[in-house]
């Protein structure tokens, strides 16, 4: 006859897993829900729960093996799910050390107590035992292999991200180096729509001169700061904004193919390094040269137009904007 589901229940009522560890579960459960619901801390309720795990484990590892005798060749491998459970937290919230040290005396206490103890629960079916001692070490190592492979990974990719940032970052502004634009450059010009701005500051040496070379680099990281606000055209990517050598930058502009848009936007840049609140309290300002691409331009020839509009915004007397488009003629 067949038991119903009560009978079930009540029959496997004595368990260790059922008497130690689901209520325990429950009240982390609980108290993890509580501590999250106040606002509390995510980060302490991630260890406290692996060391509520951790506790489990070991309170019924120890109970099994003291009390718990073998029937009709079943092994009660309990303690051992919870294990692999405790170790897959601790490499999940604990740094890889820590984790690692936990994992070793957890798996070293669920391994040699059976033994050490020699109750029933290893003596009665030692196959079986480590069958399931094998099984759940296996279990571990591959944890163990899939966590190494992607620390190591991540390491990987974080020195990638160190070299490259080395490479193709400015150190002190954070922005583009000169390297790292020429790929902008040549994406303009393979989309023959948008332009370029050359921005240098005015002035700049006499800055360095009075108030000495910190105060400059404050000066270059707040022009820094001001250019990465450019706002992209419509239905355009972002502009590339980077330092170009010095007081230098560049700013590529994807989008704006229309002269008119682009005198708007360098006065509009312009205006705003004219305004802006310098260190120190100085009055900065900037000559904006412009360029739009054209079809016949080449990296060459774009940053030749657009550095002599430049030289025309210094000669006119500096905090002008001028637009290559404007020229008459080559300059002298």
């Amino acid at each position: 006859m067949e038991l119903s589901g009560t009978e079930v229940w009540l029959s496997k009522a004595a368990e260790p897993y059922v008497q130690h560890v689901l209520p325990a579960l429950l009240l982390l459960t609980l108290a993890d829900l509580w501590w999250l619901a106040t606002g509390r801390s995510l980060h302490l309720a991630e260890q406290f729960s692996v060391y509520v795990t951790s506790g489990v484990t070991l309170l019924q590892m120890l109970v099994l093996s003291l009390t718990t005798p073998v029937h009709d060749g079943y092994v009660n491998s309990g303690p051992y799910w919870t294990l692999a459970m405790s170790c897959v937290l601790a490499w999940l919230f604990f740094p890889v050390r820590q984790a690692l040290w936990l994992s070793l005396l957890l798996t070293s206490f669920c391994l040699f107590t059976p033994w050490l103890v020699a109750g029933p629960y290893a003596l009665n079916n030692p196959v079986s035992l480590l069958r399931v001692q094998l099984s759940c070490v296996i279990l571990l190592l591959l944890i163990y292999a899939l966590t190494w492979y992607r620390s190591t990974h991540d390491a990987q990719e974080k020195q990638k991200w160190l070299l490259y940032e080395l490479a193709f970052r400015d150190s002190l502004t954070s922005l583009h180096n000169r390297r790292a634009m020429y790929p902008a450059i040549e994406a303009l010009l393979a989309s023959q729509g948008g332009a370029i701005l050359l921005i240098d500051l005015d002035h700049f040496k006499q800055v360095n001169d009075h108030y000495g070379h910190g105060t400059g680099d404050e000066v270059l990281v707040t022009l820094a700061q001001i250019l990465e606000q450019c706002e992209a055209e419509p239905a355009a990517p972002a502009p590339t904004v980077g330092r170009w050598g010095g007081e230098e930058f560049v700013v590529v502009l994807p989008g704006t193919a229309t002269v008119a848009r682009l005198s708007e936007r360098a006065e509009l840049l312009r205006a705003a390094l004219h305004a802006a609140q310098w260190p120190q309290g100085m009055s900065i300002t900037a000559s904006v040269g412009a360029c739009l691409v054209t079809p016949q331009d080449t990296l060459s020839s774009l940053m030749t137009r657009v550095d002599q509009a430049l030289y025309h915004a210094k000669a006119a007397g500096r905090d002008q904007a001028v637009l290559a488009e404007h020229l008459s003629g080559p300059t002298a």
